[in-house]
């Protein structure tokens, strides 16, 4: 069964794919929306074009296996640690779904005019291959991401490799076919 993203309910597999999705476009975003992985632009670094940080990584600080298990204060203090002080990420103004007023955002480094590389187009895309740069750390990232998840699936449930049977539901068209019981 196909899945429908129609704010209803739907099949397990899609409800699990639908909230994989909502929290890997945060993680996707800092890179197309922050200095992490691209180069500043040609002329005065300032506001309006933050120094590039030029990672070829994925932010370490983006551990949900590690991260996950801490306490507050212990993550806090090490992800701190993890942070460049001149990490820029753009700031969004939308109140419904940010709690952000356009007015705060006033003296701040903008999310889609500053730093945007959605697309190959964007202002900050053309500088240096940023584009290609943001696209291969998201595509990493959510590489991890999945790969943690998985693990994290296959670990909490061994029992008649019903992990194993989680993970191919996952990613199998027509699960009740690919994915016989164990």
């Amino acid at each position: 069964m196909p899945c429908i993203w129609d704010e209803r309910p739907g099949p397990a597999k899609c409800d699990v794919l639908e909230q994989l999705g909502r929290g890997w476009h945060q993680l996707e975003d800092f890179y197309s929306h922050s200095n992490w992985a691209d180069e500043a632009a040609p002329g005065a670094v300032g506001v309006a074009n933050p120094p590039g940080l030029g990672r070829t990584g994925v932010a370490p600080f983006f551990d949900i296996r590690r991260y996950s298990g801490m306490k507050d204060a212990d993550w806090n203090r090490e992800v701190r640690a993890l942070v460049p002080e001149d990490l820029a990420t753009g700031c969004y103004p939308d109140f419904d779904s940010t709690g952000v007023k356009p007015a705060d955002c006033a003296g701040r480094v903008a999310h889609n005019r500053d730093l945007n590389k959605d697309t190959p187009a964007s202002a900050r895309s053309t500088t240096d291959d940023n584009f290609r740069h943001a696209t291969a750390g998201a595509t990493a990232e959510i590489t991890r991401q999945w790969n943690a998840f998985k693990d994290e699936l296959l670990a909490r449930y061994p029992e008649r490799g019903r992990g194993g049977q989680m993970v191919c539901a996952l990613v199998h068209d027509d699960p009740a076919a690919d994915c016989p019981a164990g």
